[in-house]
């Protein structure tokens, strides 16, 4: 019978706030930098620095909204089989 998982939400919310930040630390873009990166590279885009703070604070990123922060900041998002990678670590719920 298949395992079943309870993903911790707020652990990969945490981890996706960090890593954002991290890489506007690399690229040395603060939040007002990385709004006006987004508004240049997506027309459309009207977040202010406050949302983009806001959204960072609380991790409230859409995936898409994820895709393009990535991509101004010279990443991209990949989805691979998890054979190629290594298995989340979440707490296990009681089978069915």
């Amino acid at each position: 019978m298949a395992k079943i998982y309870s993903v911790n939400t707020k652990h990969l919310q945490d981890k996706l706030r960090a890593k954002i930040k991290e890489l506007m630390k690399e690229k040395g873009l603060d939040a007002q930098a990385l709004a006006d990166k987004l508004k240049d590279n997506y027309k459309g885009y009207s977040d202010s620095r406050t949302n983009v703070l806001n959204k960072l604070k609380r991790a409230s990123i859409k995936y898409t909204e994820a895709v393009q922060i990535f991509d101004v900041l010279g990443y991209e998002l990949k989805l691979v089989p998890k054979s190629t990678i290594e298995t989340p670590k979440y707490e296990d719920s009681k089978q069915k």
